[in-house]
């Protein structure tokens, strides 16, 4: 079950501009090391622009007028 979730990061990473694609890694990765680790400074990163351009390109069926 390990390999499919790593199939659908890899989808996914491909699909991510390299800045993104590399934070998106290193999140998961210190996820992995220290599982009680608290992500304090999360919102710092999911507010940048280049975050939230991505996040709107992944979803097709929603325009910026929706928002």
């Amino acid at each position: 079950m390990e390999k499919r979730t790593t199939d659908k990061a890899a989808r996914w990473d491909k699909n991510l501009p390299p800045p993104l694609s590399s934070l998106r890694r290193k999140l998961g990765q210190k996820a992995e090391q220290e599982s009680g680790f608290r992500f304090y400074t999360l919102y710092g990163h999911i507010s940048r622009n280049d975050t939230l351009e991505a996040a709107w390109a992944s979803k097709p069926g929603i325009t910026r007028a929706c928002a």
